[in-house]
């Protein structure tokens, strides 16, 4: 309860000392957004006198509050009219450091997929750059209008390792992905969206602001992959186009490093340059044989492994004439 403002100059303010300490904050300020007359009776304050309660101790372990001589501060009667008829109240506390998980990337995104419902096959892969293990735990996957979804379970990123969050997490509902983690009350638009991943303290972890195509990739059923975890994932340009097919048709490789088909076109078993009935047969005996190479020609949907789900999905592409695209 001071009747100087905390603006006024030096020469002529009774809080100078309080307003020139870093380690100082008004209360005051920020709850009316003025800097005048805060609490002094005889102006024309918004404020006579401050309650504080035990509600303002809730996050804190250790606070101390009481009265103050304004004195104490500023020297008596060195400032004329320097307090007023009631005696401040200074609050002190300490903050605890806030540890952060440095190293998470946004390394994939399916914001748009083909062959099942947005709802179920939308899908974030998430890689780890450092070199600790980091849980994902009470992290807040959100976007700028205000979903958002608090991590309620441990999931731990080791080093260099993938996991998947995505909007379901039946692999027979969400076109063949292996999630890692369900979140709800978040969704990817096919237009223009962000996805942030941010600490609880409120510092962003990483972001990404995709553009409906102006800069990021934006194809149906096809996800947007970085193309190197170290670069910078706010840049449209460092993404491309999934060319890989998983699961149920769609493009991506969720769960794992991204990289493309180096075989054009995949499935085409006898390298013949035509995908037809002689492919299926080809690849059914080295299924049944167990004699696959370890090459995207027979791994039609890249999961790393070779079985009836490559033979499925190469003869739905040779049936819909859409192998390759």
């Amino acid at each position: 309860d001071y009747n100087d403002e905390i603006t006024d100059p030096q020469n002529n303010n009774s809080l100078w000392p309080l307003v020139s300490d870093d380690a100082v904050a008004f209360a005051t300020e920020p709850i009316a957004d003025i800097d005048y007359y805060a609490s002094y009776p005889s102006w024309p304050s918004f404020l006579d006198h401050i309650a504080v309660s035990t509600p303002l101790f809730d996050e804190l372990t250790i606070g101390n509050i009481k009265t103050i001589r304004v004195d104490d501060y500023t020297g008596y009667s060195f400032y004329h009219n320097n307090i007023s008829d009631h005696r401040p109240v200074i609050w002190s506390f300490s903050v605890e450091p806030v540890e952060l998980a440095y190293g998470l990337v946004i390394n994939e995104i399916m914001q748009n997929p083909a062959a099942v419902s947005d709802a179920a096959g939308e899908w974030i892969e998430i890689t780890n750059i450092s070199d600790e293990t980091i849980n994902l735990h009470n992290l807040i996957l959100r976007d700028d209008g205000g979903e958002q979804h608090i991590i309620s379970e441990n999931v731990e990123v080791t080093p260099g390792s993938y996991i998947v969050l995505g909007a379901e997490d039946d692999f027979t509902l969400n076109g063949g992905v292996t999630v890692d983690y369900e979140y709800s009350g978040f969704t990817l638009s096919n237009l223009w969206d962000e996805v942030i991943l941010e600490h609880p303290s409120g510092v962003i972890l990483d972001e990404v602001h995709y553009d409906n195509g102006e800069t990021f990739p934006d194809e149906s059923g096809k996800s947007m992959m970085l193309m190197d975890p170290n670069l910078d994932n706010s840049l449209g340009d460092r993404w491309m186009v999934a060319d890989v097919v998983y699961g149920a048709g769609d493009y991506g490789t969720p769960g794992s490093e991204n990289y493309t088909n180096d075989c054009l076109p995949p499935g085409d078993m006898n390298g013949d340059g035509v995908l037809n009935v002689i492919d299926v047969v080809i690849l059914a005996n080295c299924v049944l044989a167990g004699t696959c190479e370890s090459n995207c020609h027979s791994d039609l949907n890249g999961d790393g492994d070779y079985n009836v789900l490559d033979i499925i999905t190469l003869v739905n592409c040779i049936l819909g004439g859409n192998c390759g695209e």
